[in-house]
């Protein structure tokens, strides 16, 4: 996976989400987790698509 490019880095904190600083070891962790379950859920709503689809076709 490839990650966007960070406009601005902060040394601390960030207030408005109370998380860690953009760009830190941490916030590149809950991306990739963040992002993962993006993909998963964009998976298991294809494969549903696609059985419906199916199912579609045969009635």
């Amino acid at each position: 996976m490839t990650r966007p490019e960070v406009g601005r880095e902060r040394e601390v904190d960030s207030p408005e989400t109370n998380g860690p600083a953009i760009g830190s070891p941490e916030w590149w962790e809950e991306w990739d987790r963040r992002w993962e379950a993006f993909d998963r859920a964009d998976q298991q709503y294809l494969e549903a698509r696609e059985r419906l689809l199916k199912r579609a076709r045969r009635i």
